[in-house]
This record gives structure tokens, sequence and C-alpha cells, in this order.
């Protein structure tokens, strides 16, 4: 069994693309797949699957979705080992040059896009900062995500490539809850 976390890019966010979380959750339920628990309103699903590839795993949720709802929804899958590494490797508080609340990390749907990343002249404010390992852009914000150039639109628009983002306190949340279904914490057993 293998514990996946998944994020929903662009739902709940404006007047369409509403997902309840509820409806979100039986729709995971019903691809079989069990534990399953949503975090806010965004579309954070974390839950565990019999199959331990998350392309599949995706395709899978995207169809169902798609079925269900009559809209085709990108959604990044990845591994609770992944995002146990994406917390680990974040370069800005390790270093304390960055505070928890200014912190996000955009996780793109393509990882080679990430590289480019060091040839952009990048719209950055005075005291923002972004770095890149893997699929993941870490971005320092220090006046706010919603006060930056650096936003989801831009770097998808840049980048050429789909693009989710989260801040930090969201994704250590998700972190947590994936880490509780690692073997031995399944309240069932």
């Amino acid at each position: 069994m293998t514990t996946f976390v998944a994020l929903l890019r662009g739902i709940n966010v404006g007047p369409s693309r509403r997902i309840a979380m509820s409806d979100l959750t039986r729709a995971v339920e019903s691809l079989g797949h069990r534990r399953v628990e949503t975090y806010l309103q965004s579309g954070n699903i974390v839950f565990d699957a019999d199959d331990d590839d998350p392309v599949a795993v995706c395709a899978q949720l995207e169809d169902r979705l798609e079925a269900e709802i009559g809209q085709r929804i990108p959604i990044l899958v990845m591994t609770a080992d992944e995002l146990r590494r994406i917390v680990r490797d974040e370069p800005f508080l390790s270093s304390a040059t960055c505070e928890s609340r200014s912190l996000h990390a955009t996780l793109l749907f393509d990882a080679s896009a990430a590289s480019v990343l060091d040839t952009l002249d990048l719209p950055a404010a005075t005291g923002e900062r972004a770095a890149h390992k893997g699929r993941v852009i870490y971005l320092c914000l220090p006046r706010g995500y919603g006060r930056t150039k650096l936003n989801n639109a831009y770097l998808e628009r840049t980048l050429r490539v789909r693009a989710t983002t989260r801040n930090w306190r969201t994704m250590l949340a998700l972190a947590a809850l994936a880490e509780a279904h690692q073997p031995g914490t399944d309240p069932g057993a």
C-alpha cells in the first residue's frame, strides 16, 4: 500500500469549478482508495492506494472527477515520500533567510521545466526569492503571495507548464497527514 498526496489545481477559488470536499472524498473512495482525508477546501487529499504508480493514480482520479463533475481538473499526485523530500529540501527556512509565513511551494506538473528558472530574470520585488529543486519552486515572499508577480500564473506562462501553489503551512499539514498514514498508524488495525 502506498500513501499519496493529490493536489487539485484551480478548484474552489472562484464561482466555477466548485467541488465539495465530501464529494471529492467519495470520488476518491469509489476508486478503492482508503483512509481518504482532505485538507482545507482547495483540493488537497491524502489517501492510501494499492497501486504504487502516481501517474496511474493521477489518471484514474482525473477520469473519475471528469465523469462526476463534467470538467477535467488537472491533478498533481505524489507519494508521501516525495512530499517528505520536498519539505526536507526547503532551502530558505533551514538557512533562516525566510519566515515560515512567507514561504510557498509551486509544484510543476513537468519537473524538467524548473531548470529554465535559472535562465530567467524574475520579476521579484525587493526581498523576494525563488529556488528550485526537482519539480518544486520554493518562493520566499515577505510581502505575501497576493502581492507578488512570482505567482502561479506567471510561472505557468513563463515556464509553459501547469503548476499549483500551496503555502508552507498547507505543505506541512499535508506532510503530517501523510506521515500519519505510514505503516503502523492505521486506526482500524
